[in-house]
């Protein structure tokens, strides 16, 4: 019961951590763009659509990854390497094909010069990410 429990708070700290950093990214990405309110209604439901989407495919990416980590490299047949970087490989064509659909979907919602802004506000936003988050593991080894 008691492995339940901790097990679920983890979880909730999990989600509360992910929703956080969802916000800040909303504020980021709407600050960087420049949104009007009538863009921004237009706009974030076809961003957010498009983030589930492309959250999907990272993860399948990684599940495929995941199976081999543990697995010794160099014993790993030429076979299924072949289907790990097939798989690999298609997965990021996918990628691809839905930031074509996301730049296509957000004619006419916002200006072009507006969707290269969301382009570097999204780039922005994963430095700002990998930069906080690289400060907070090195003040953990800092700590005696």
């Amino acid at each position: 019961m008691i492995i339940l429990f901790l097990a679920t708070l983890g979880m909730n700290a999990q989600d509360r951590k992910f929703e956080e950093i969802k916000a800040h990214k909303i504020a980021f990405i709407t600050e960087k763009v420049n949104l009007t309110s009538t863009q921004a209604q237009k706009f974030w439901p076809i961003y957010n659509k498009h983030e589930q989407q492309v959250m999907a495919l990272r993860k399948t990416q990684l599940e495929s990854l995941k199976t081999l980590k543990d697995k010794n490299m160099d014993g790993l047949s030429d076979k299924k390497a072949k289907e790990v970087l097939v798989k690999y490989t298609e997965i990021r064509g996918e990628l691809t094909k839905k930031m074509e659909q996301l730049i296509s979907l957000l004619e006419g919602v916002i200006t072009p010069q507006q969707t290269i802004k969301l382009l570097m506000a999204e780039e922005g936003f994963k430095k700002k990410l990998l930069k906080r988050f690289r400060g907070r593991n090195q003040k953990r080894k800092e700590k005696p």
